[in-house]
């Protein structure tokens, strides 16, 4: 009997220290897990900045696009009066 307790002792040990390296190896997946969900959210919110920024750059064009239809729209309306004044002024 007291043979077969110390096989079974032996067996329950193996199995305790089988145990103890599977829980090992999964705590190991979870941390590469975790650094890969970590790498992921930085590089989110670097796409996240990126996108701010392209979006004020867009509304600064725009702000610029506007003035120079604004000029444009003078410059327009004095050739317009230019040509008024020449044309009254042939006749």
């Amino acid at each position: 009997m007291a043979g077969e307790e110390d096989g079974n002792m032996k067996a329950l040990e193996n199995e305790m220290k089988n145990l103890s390296l599977n829980i090992n190896a999964a705590i190991t997946r979870m941390d590469r897990v975790a650094d890969l969900v970590t790498a992921n959210t930085i590089a989110i919110a670097k796409v996240g900045t990126n996108q701010d920024n392209m979006t004020k750059d867009i509304d600064d064009l725009e702000v610029k696009v506007n003035g120079w239809n604004s000029i444009n729209s003078v410059g327009v309306v004095i050739a317009s009066t230019v040509a008024a004044i020449g044309t009254w002024l042939k006749s």
